[in-house]
């Protein structure tokens, strides 16, 4: 065999081998990019999961240090070792009033500001909720146990108070208007009036997610079956029917859009929707101006002119 054939052999198999050692470095490299992914993703989409379905409640609701608020008085409704405290702004003699659920994150200071005062300028009282765990209320939030404390608190109110159930509107922000619905399906008051309201708390939550490029893709998880604590807000209004809601939603709020809450209110009669232009999340009720208490003052005054036909709750709030 000449020396030219054989070198070309030993050629071939070097190069072959060479091929076959980088085929097999790079198929394990891939198998363990592979790997890692799987690993990584499996954490990510995993850990989530978990936190969702055990650790919702602690993730949501934060512990808020109690502030020197201006109420009139204070009072505190305890159930088991969780309580919601009672601010009463105006006189406990007055049968107009409102009680108010405020949102995920308290704020009793700035809506003294923004509302207390304004309302009761109005000649109405008003009652602020605080939720356990928040602005001087002891406890710890769950969204059991804040369904629960405020439906107690607004008994404490119908019978020791001349707020009286069949005279009061319920005003509620945020997560305040969802506890606001909840409540009133138990005890149905003579009118609701909203703001920056949420579908559900799953949607909540999946709008969150699309807000940033790391938490995209937990869209894929079944959030809606994961969480316990998802209550569609359709359920309520289903059993309301009869009462005068309104309704503020701003244009530009991308926690809670308009165009989510829009097209399930076109069924409701008794609702009235009031979008308000350049409204985010955190001033709707704000930017809503006069109209916000124009309605709200409608509302309470509407109630006269019902009690006067002697016919609650058989015909739609004002516009």
């Amino acid at each position: 065999m000449k020396f030219g054939t054989v070198y070309q052999l030993i050629h071939r198999s070097i190069k072959k081998t060479a091929k076959l050692f980088l085929r097999g470095i790079w198929n394990l490299i891939l198998n363990k990019i592979v790997f890692t992914f799987a690993v990584i993703a499996s954490l990510y989409f995993g850990s989530v999961s978990i936190a969702l379905k055990y650790f919702l409640p602690e993730i949501v609701f934060k512990k808020i240090p109690d502030v020197a608020s201006n109420e009139t008085s204070r009072t505190v409704v305890t159930i088991k070792e969780s309580h919601t405290l009672i601010r009463r702004y105006g006189s406990d003699l007055n049968s107009k009033c409102i009680i108010f659920f405020p949102g995920q994150h308290g704020g009793v200071l700035r809506y003294e500001l923004e509302i207390f005062n304004k309302v009761t300028e109005k000649g109405i009282t008003v009652y602020s909720l605080s939720y356990p765990g928040f602005e001087g209320a002891e406890g710890k939030s769950t969204f059991r146990n804040i369904e629960e404390t405020s439906l107690a608190a607004v008994k404490f109110i119908n019978r020791n108070t001349s707020c009286k159930n069949s005279n009061t509107v319920y005003v509620g922000r945020s997560l305040g208007a969802s506890v606001a619905l909840l409540v009133a399906e138990n005890l149905k008051p003579r009118g609701i009036l909203l703001d920056s309201v949420s579908l559900s708390l799953a949607r909540a939550i999946r709008i969150r997610f699309k807000s940033s490029i790391y938490t995209k893709p937990l869209n894929i998880l079944p959030v809606e079956k994961i969480i316990e604590q998802d209550t569609p807000i359709s359920n309520s209004l289903d059993k309301l029917i009869g009462i005068p809601i309104v309704i503020f939603q701003g244009k530009k709020d991308e926690k809670t859009p308009i165009s989510d809450i829009k097209p399930i209110l076109t069924k409701y009669t008794n609702i009235s929707l009031n979008p308000v232009a350049n409204g985010k999340h955190e001033n709707t009720h704000i930017l809503a101006g006069l109209k916000y208490f124009d309605e709200l003052t409608r509302l309470t005054d509407y109630f006269d002119i019902i009690d006067s036909i002697n016919s609650p709750h058989d015909i739609s709030p004002p516009n």
